[in-house]
């Protein structure tokens, strides 16, 4: 049924990455649209479920339900996450500094990724989810 599908999904778009800090099986996946998930695909893709790319409809409700966070350890991304989004995006020694050295030439994080999460925060703030 839809939970077998749903681990199916996971499993097939899940990769391993040994620089991830995420503890798999502890943290929850997290689902989150498109604009949301342009924020994760870079250093953290195996960490959230991007609903713009399922294209099962019954898959994507059971996603958004209740029974998959029960059952899969998957979370809508909500406002108060941020902390955890940011951690799990950007680089690997930027991760517990109050500061880093960022040159706006380099490849990660970009411009882009800077404007999507600024965009991400005032999504948050005009209707209190993401």
């Amino acid at each position: 049924g839809d939970l077998d599908s749903a681990m199916e999904w996971l499993l097939k778009y899940r990769y391993e990455d040994e620089a991830i800090t995420v503890q798999f099986g502890i943290d929850p996946f997290l689902v989150c649209g498109a604009d949301s998930a342009s924020l994760l695909m870079t250093n953290a893709s195996e960490t959230f479920v991007n609903l713009e790319v399922i294209e099962d409809p019954a898959l994507k409700k059971f996603f958004t339900s209740g029974a998959a966070s029960s059952r899969l350890n998957v979370l809508p991304l909500q406002p108060d996450m941020l902390a955890d989004l940011v951690a799990r995006s950007v680089p690997r020694d930027w991760r517990g500094n109050d500061s880093a050295e960022w040159d706006p030439d380099t490849s990660w994080p970009n411009v882009e990724w800077f404007t999507n999460l600024w965009r991400f925060i005032c999504s948050c703030n005009d209707n209190g989810e993401s």
